[in-house]
C-alpha cells in the first residue's frame, strides 16, 4: 500500500462507496418489493376484517334468506306455531348485530340508518303477535298478510348506507371486490328486500311487480355466483358454489310453477305447498364460504406478518452493513489523507524550505515510493544537485 498511487487510493474509494450505495439501493428495492407485498395483503386482508362489514353481514344473515323475514312469510303462508320460536330466534339475532354494529364509531347518518332498521324489526315482532292472534280466528294467509303487511323501506334503505358506510372503512378497498364482498351481495340478492322476500310476497299478492322483481333479483344472484366463481378457490368453495346455483335454480322453477298457479288463481298456501324448496344446503354453503373466507383472512394475516419480518430483517441488514461500510472508509479516509498525502507533503515542503535556505545536505524522503509523491520527491532532488 506504501506505493499505491494516489488516483489508485481514490478509485478505490469511489468504489467502496458505490458498494455502500449499491447495498443500500439493494436493500431498498427488496424492502419496496415487500412492502408492495403487504400493502397487497393487506388490502385482501381489510376487505374481510371490516368491524362493520362483518356486523352489517350478520344483520343481513339473520334477516334475510333462511332468515327472518323468510321464516315470517313461512309462517303467515303455512301457519305452524311451531316457526313462532325460529322467528323469535332470528329477530333476536337481528338486534345482536344491531347492537354490536352500534357498539363501533358511528357518523350522525349510520345512527339514523340503525334506528329505521331497529324500528322496523320492532315492527316485524308486534306483528309476529297480531299473526298469531289471526291464525287462531282461522283467518286466510292472503287476509293476514294484507293485515300485518310493513313498509320495509326504513330498513332497506338503512341496509344501504350501513353497507356504504361499511365499504369504505379502509381505503384500501376502494374499488376493489373480493369474497367477502361479493358473499354479502349474494346475500342480498337472495334475502331481505330481495328474492326470497320478494318470491314469499308474489305467492301471497299474486301482483306481476313480485315476479318481475324475483326475477331480477334472481339474476343479481346468478350474477354473484359468476364472480365469486372468477376468484380464485379451493375444491371445497367450488361444491358451496354448486349448491347454492342448484338451489337457485330450483326457486326459478318454482317461480314457474306459481307463476302458472297464479294464472289460474290458485290460492297462496296451495301455491307455497307446490312449490316448497329445500334451502338446508344452500344455508349450509352459506355457512362453509364465509368460514372459508375466515381462513383465508386469517392465512393472509400470516403472509402479513411474514413479509413485514422480511421487511424488518432486510432493514436491519442493510443499516448495520452500511454503517461498517462507512465506518470503513472514513478509517481509511483518515489513514488515506494523513499518511500518503499530507504527512509526505508536509515532509516534502520542508525539506524544500530548508533545500531554498542553502542545506543541500538536507535528505529528500519519498523518492522510492511508485506514484505521485515519488514522482514529486525527484522532482525535487534536482534542487539539490
Amino acid at each position: 500500500m506504501n506505493n499505491a498511487k494516489i488516483a489508485t487510493l481514490g478509485t478505490i474509494f469511489v468504489l467502496a462507496l458505490a458498494l455502500a450505495g449499491g447495498v443500500g439501493v439493494s436493500g431498498a428495492l427488496i424492502s419496496i418489493k415487500n412492502i408492495s407485498n403487504v400493502r397487497a395483503t393487506w388490502e385482501a386482508f381489510e376487505l374481510g376484517r371490516s368491524e362493520k362489514a362483518r356486523a352489517l353481514g350478520a344483520i343481513r344473515k339473520e334477516f334475510g334468506y333462511g332468515g327472518m323475514i323468510h321464516q315470517f312469510k313461512n309462517y303467515v303462508l303455512r301457519q305452524d306455531r311451531e316457526r313462532i320460536d325460529v322467528v323469535n330466534a332470528k329477530l333476536g339475532g337481528i338486534k345482536a348485530a344491531i347492537a354490536r354494529y352500534a357498539a363501533l364509531d358511528l357518523t350522525a347518518e349510520e345512527t339514523v340508518a340503525l334506528g329505521g332498521i331497529n324500528a322496523v324489526v320492532e315492527e316485524y315482532a308486534r306483528k309476529l303477535g297480531i299473526t298469531t292472534i289471526l291464525i287462531g280466528r282461522g283467518e286466510t294467509s292472503r287476509e293476514i298478510d294484507r293485515l300485518v303487511r310493513i313498509d320495509d323501506r326504513p330498513a332497506i334503505d338503512g341496509l344501504g348506507v350501513l353497507e356504504r358506510y361499511a365499504e369504505r372503512r379502509s381505503e384500501a378497498s376502494e374499488g376493489a371486490i373480493g369474497k367477502p364482498q361479493i358473499l354479502t351481495m349474494l346475500r342480498k340478492s337472495l334475502g331481505y328486500g330481495g328474492m326470497i322476500h320478494h318470491f314469499k310476497n308474489y305467492i301471497l299478492r299474486q301482483d306481476q311487480a313480485g315476479l318481475a322483481l324475483t326475477k331480477k333479483h334472481i339474476d343479481v344472484a346468478e350474477h354473484a355466483l359468476a364472480l365469486y366463481s372468477q376468484q380464485p378457490h379451493g375444491a371445497v368453495e367450488g361444491e358451496a358454489i354448486a349448491e347454492i346455483s342448484k338451489v337457485i335454480q330450483a326457486y326459478v322453477k318454482a317461480l314457474q310453477v306459481a307463476a302458472a298457479m297464479v294464472k289460474k288463481g290458485g290460492l297462496p298456501n296451495t301455491i307455497d305447498k307446490a312449490v316448497v324448496v329445500d334451502d338446508a344446503l344452500a344455508l349450509r354453503s352459506f355457512d362453509v364460504l364465509s368460514r372459508e373466507i375466515v381462513s383465508e383472512s386469517e392465512r393472509e394475516a400470516r403472509n402479513v406478518q411474514r413479509s413485514l419480518a422480511i421487511v424488518a430483517n432486510i432493514s436491519k441488514a442493510m443499516a448495520w452493513g452500511t454503517g461498517i461500510i462507512i465506518v470503513i472508509l472514513v478509517v481509511a479516509s483518515v489513514w488515506m489523507f494523513r499518511s500518503r498525502i499530507v504527512g509526505p507533503i508536509s515532509d516534502m515542503t520542508n525539506a524544500m524550505t530548508k533545500l531554498a535556505g542553502g542545506d543541500l545536505d538536507q535528505s529528500i524522503e519519498g523518492m522510492k515510493g511508485n506514484n505521485e509523491i515519488g514522482a514529486m520527491a525527484s522532482a525535487v532532488a534536482v534542487f539539490k544537485a
